[in-house]
């Protein structure tokens, strides 16, 4: 019986696990062409996770040996990019971030979800990047010390792949 991953956002848990896999992996060259930042406007419920989550392991240098495993039947495995697996891959969820509050809740919650996510980032890429990155001062210095520690190695970080979800506020009364 094939699994159908209702709900379920990650790629790799979906095609490792054998799940129900809808190939749009065609699209892939078509993100190249159109440019480097690009948004995708979609309801709720549509795939905008998962195709992120599709790009972020089609690109990530990290998945590179798996690849065969994750792509093989799909379009993207049968006709690969030359772009495949040669990125560092960063990814935020702003929707981690606690939006009530006072500013400075709402200050603390961003550099909070920034340093946990390079401090992931720096974790999952070791052995990749050169030296140390800091992790443990204001976003901005985190940032430019994530993209020194970039600069040093071959590989590049994935250009922005922007998705808009729906506004998660009250309906109104």
């Amino acid at each position: 019986m094939i699994e159908f991953p209702y709900g379920i956002a990650d790629f790799y848990a979906i095609r490792r696990d054998g799940m129900l896999y809808v190939d749009r992996t065609a699209y892939v060259r078509e993100v190249e062409r159109l440019g480097r930042v690009l948004v995708f406007l979609r309801p709720r419920r549509f795939g905008k996770s998962l195709w992120l989550q599709t790009l972020a392991n089609y690109y990530d240098l990290r998945r590179q040996d798996q690849f065969e495993e994750l792509f093989s039947e799909l379009d993207g495995g049968l006709h690969p990019s030359a772009l495949r697996n040669r990125y560092f891959v960063l990814q935020w969820n702003f929707s981690a971030i606690d939006p009530s509050g006072g500013i400075e809740r709402i200050a603390r919650s961003l550099r909070e979800h920034v340093t946990s996510r390079a401090e992931v980032f720096v974790s999952d890429y070791e052995g990749h990047l050169p030296g140390t990155v800091r992790t443990d001062a204001s976003p901005a210095v985190v940032m430019d010390s994530l993209l020194s520690a970039i600069r040093k190695t071959p590989y590049k970080l994935r250009p922005a792949l922007a998705i808009l979800r729906e506004a998660r506020t009250p309906p109104l009364l």
